[in-house]
């Protein structure tokens, strides 16, 4: 159990659990790990990785003098103005010309933080017609295009997150156009990564530099090398910390995205997997975020309208009641309401960012 006499604080404050309800919650915790958050010491980190990546070498001796390069950041990752601007200072002071290095964010708020005014910057519009660039035909003859800046450079660094235990590719569906995003979202799990494999190779991506965040919202450490190999690497690393075994399945299950960036769809699903996962099979789940616009229709129409229609599910957002009901949801609109729900199950078990958790019950590995 965990509780004081303040009660438990979700979601940045945004709601809250009451100190005589808090004694019904039971919070598993998570292994702690030693971090590196310092600025200095994430400059020294990404450098040493730079010098000896995983399975491949050193990283400026592959990038030719002269070559257009563009840093890719992907969406919402931790510390990513910061981390992107170490590369190219890597970049410039081995020789390379900033003209020739542009830095691509995904969003217009994670460009303005960026503090390196030597090299270009853009925010990739999944919607821009001028952005895109095709790059080949996928299932069902459909035109997989990208971001052009991507797709012109000669050399593509992506820099992403690994939050949790399922890693997240750096390049897709971040800077895929919208119509790209959204025939994703409508592949098999087999079908999705397949394309999004050949993206990668098409671009001529073949290594990455990738921060691992562990429970806390800390970086553990910083992996570059072949995409493959810190795909592994992160997944063996990550894995352990944010697993959690629960003896029993609970009646009623919290789960949060933590996360004070702008939240998606893709965590809410994520989330409520995990959630519905562990679950009893007459028990609810209630989603604590701070969303604030509907499911797009992708998600409707796939793996979210499945989960609705076989689960009760509460949500807690940026959504007026409405949109909440209309989207298939139980609308939740303060703390009183959360307090009193868990009072009416007798318990409840939370799931603090459980969108990037590997949760499962002792008695069914499944």
């Amino acid at each position: 159990m965990k509780t004081d006499l303040s009660g438990i604080a979700l979601c940045h404050n945004r709601l809250s659990i009451d100190a005589d309800t808090a004694a019904l919650v039971d919070e598993p915790t998570l292994e702690q790990s030693q971090s590196v958050e310092d600025s200095m010491a994430l400059a020294r980190l990404v450098a040493e990785r730079f010098a000896a990546p995983l399975d491949f070498s050193p990283v400026l001796q592959s990038v030719v003098k002269g070559d257009t390069i563009a840093i890719a950041v992907a969406h919402n990752t931790k510390k990513g103005m910061e981390i992107a601007g170490v590369v190219a200072d890597l970049l410039i002071a081995d020789g390379h010309f900033p003209e020739k290095i542009t830095i691509v964010f995904a969003s217009s708020a994670e460009a303005n933080e960026s503090e390196s005014s030597q090299c270009k910057i853009q925010v990739f519009d999944p919607y821009d017609e001028q952005q895109k660039a095709w790059l080949f035909a996928g299932v069902d003859d459909q035109s997989i295009c990208v971001c052009r800046t991507l797709f012109e450079a000669d050399v593509v660094i992506p820099v992403g997150s690994f939050f949790g235990a399922t890693p997240r590719d750096s390049i897709c569906p971040t800077f895929c156009t919208s119509e790209t995003r959204d025939h994703l979202s409508h592949l098999r799990e087999i079908e999705a990564d397949a394309t999004i494999n050949m993206i990668n190779e098409q671009l001529g991506i073949f290594w990455q530099v990738n921060i691992l965040v562990g429970p806390g919202d800390w970086i553990i450490d910083i992996c570059v090398g072949m995409r493959r190999a810190v795909l592994h690497f992160g997944i063996k690393r990550l894995e352990a910390l944010w697993s959690v075994e629960l003896k029993a399945q609970p009646l009623l299950v919290v789960a949060t995205i933590e996360s004070d960036a702008e939240q998606t769809w893709e965590q809410a699903l994520a989330a409520l997997k995990v959630a519905d996962r562990v679950v009893a099979e007459e028990g609810a789940i209630v989603l604590v975020s701070h969303i604030k616009s509907p499911p797009p229709q992708s998600n409707r129409k796939n793996a979210l309208t499945r989960l609705l229609g076989r689960r009760h599910v509460y949500l807690f957002s940026e959504l007026a009641s409405t949109e909440v009901e209309s989207s298939g949801f139980a609308p939740l609109t303060d703390s009183g309401e959360l307090s009193r729900l868990i009072r009416q199950y007798g318990s409840a078990t939370l799931l603090r960012d459980a969108n990037k958790l590997d949760a499962r019950v002792a008695h069914n590995n499944a």
